[in-house]
């Protein structure tokens, strides 16, 4: 497809630790704002999972996705 794919580890350290407490949040955080700038996907029924992805920003502000079990 002409694209590289590299694995990681998400619960790894982020780039900016003072907003993000790991690298899930702080790369979901990325794809949104990549996103709501006018970044294109290419269609694909996946992607509606992305939407299943909650934020919250905890009491000292680091941006944090919600847990499974949060999101009742």
């Amino acid at each position: 497809m002409g694209s590289g794919v590299h694995g990681l580890s998400v619960s790894g350290q982020p780039q900016d630790e003072t907003k993000y407490p790991n690298l899930k949040s702080e790369t979901y955080w990325n794809a949104r704002s990549w996103v709501l700038a006018g970044g294109k996907l290419k269609r694909d029924d996946r992607f509606l999972q992305l939407a299943w992805i909650k934020d919250k920003e905890t009491t000292d502000k680091v941006i944090q996705i919600e847990a499974k079990v949060d999101r009742n």
